[in-house]
């Protein structure tokens, strides 16, 4: 009896590790998306600021 309760309990363990596991391995995905964004747009940042010094630049020189 106590053996068959191991067993399960057991596998219920294995099935919540697995489900933790999957959530991380989303959560992951998300941040590394997340930081992706946040990449793509300091450079788009970066871009249009020099853009517009060039611009700058051109119309009083």
């Amino acid at each position: 009896m106590m053996y068959h309760w191991l067993l399960k309990s057991s596998r219920r363990l294995i099935l919540v590790v697995r489900r933790v596991r999957e959530r991380l391995d989303v959560g992951v995905l998300f941040e590394n998306a997340d930081i992706e964004k946040r990449n793509l747009g300091r450079k788009t940042q970066a871009l249009v600021l020099e853009l517009s010094d060039s611009n700058h630049r051109r119309q009083f020189h």
